[in-house]
């Protein structure tokens, strides 16, 4: 059922509030789950949506399902009744948003959701340089190493997955030629990472 009320109030610091509506009588409980459309935060890092008190809201509520003293119905969803309804509902105990910020209210920053479909691609994203260099190390249990080349003072470090060729856990061994494509990225004490590695040559045994 959807019905229209007011948030009586929201506990931003445990993710929760109260809307009064003549439909619920004794109050709606509505988690930061069910906040849709738009959202409000405190700026000290919490991070429950949360409404106003005071704002007018529509809400879609049910009978609670769990155990509760004090209410007997929940909130779905609801979102601050100046706002479009939101395009679709949830229909599962589960749901994930994408929100951005849009501004400020008072000591609240404001929160509307986001359809990814919106958002502008990403632009392509130059090649990495490449380089030839050698395996300093190779940590068989965890599947990671180290590669040098001078182009990497210091070392990349090197995930099994970025071997090319080989399916399945993949190693390199100490010694080894490869060449690689690698970027100035922090990584486990390391200042670059290595990416899309083939195996030139293997040591002589």
């Amino acid at each position: 059922m959807t019905s229209s009320g007011v948030i009586r109030v929201w506990h931003h610091d445990e993710g929760w509030g109260v809307i009064d509506s003549p439909d619920t009588p004794g109050g709606c409980r509505a988690d930061a789950g069910a906040v849709m459309v738009e959202g409000v935060r405190t700026d000290d890092g919490m991070p429950f949506m949360g409404l106003l008190e005071g704002e007018p809201v529509s809400f879609v509520w049910g009978p609670i399902r769990w155990d509760d003293d004090e209410f007997s119905v929940a909130a779905t969803a609801v979102w601050p009744s100046r706002c479009e309804p939101p395009a679709t509902l949830p229909s599962g105990a589960f749901q994930t948003s994408l929100w951005s910020s849009a501004g400020r209210r008072g000591e609240f920053t404001v929160f509307v959701q986001q359809d990814p479909a919106d958002l502008p691609a990403p632009p392509p994203r130059a090649p990495l340089p490449r380089t030839v260099g050698t395996v300093r190390s190779w940590n068989a249990d965890e599947g990671w190493g180290v590669l040098d080349a001078p182009e990497t003072p210091g070392g990349a470090w090197i995930f099994f997955s970025e071997i090319r060729g080989v399916s399945g856990f993949r190693s390199l061994e100490v010694g080894a030629r490869v060449e690689f494509a690698w970027e100035a990225a922090r990584q486990d004490g390391f200042d670059y990472r290595a990416e899309d590695v083939d195996v030139i040559e293997t040591p002589a045994t």
